[in-house]
């Protein structure tokens, strides 16, 4: 063939040949960056997993915080219950001592009066 000259067909032979390997490299080269986007990928994936796993934890320690308010504030308001139910009888206690006071000194006013009554009738 190459003696007659007919080497076109040789030519495009090659030239064909060339091109298909020129289209599966180009397939394996795009192949090649999709898994490098994808590895990328993977690893921001992997990264967020991490962030996401301190933010959990710092999480746990607020709400754990948050438990322990709230079963204090439990304890609290059942002791301020007790001290309210103190301070009404305190307060009952004072108001019947405030009226026995009363009550004593109108007593002894009325008394006072009535001594001062009978001094100004004999006098």
């Amino acid at each position: 063939m190459l003696e007659t000259g007919q080497s076109e067909v040789f030519v495009s032979n090659v030239l064909g040949a060339a091109r298909a390997t020129r289209a599966a490299l180009d397939e394996v080269t795009a192949r090649h960056q999709e898994l490098l986007r994808l590895e990328r990928g993977l690893r921001e994936l992997g990264e967020l997993f991490v962030l996401l796993g301190a933010t959990v934890e710092g999480q746990g320690e607020v709400i754990d915080r948050i438990e322990k308010n709230i079963l204090e504030s439990g304890t609290c308001v059942r002791k301020g219950h007790q001290h309210l139910g103190t301070a009404r009888e305190h307060q009952r206690g004072a108001r019947r001592k405030k009226l026995l006071v009363a009550a004593c000194v109108l007593v002894t006013v009325l008394i006072v009066a009535a001594i001062i009554a009978a001094t100004a009738a004999t006098g």
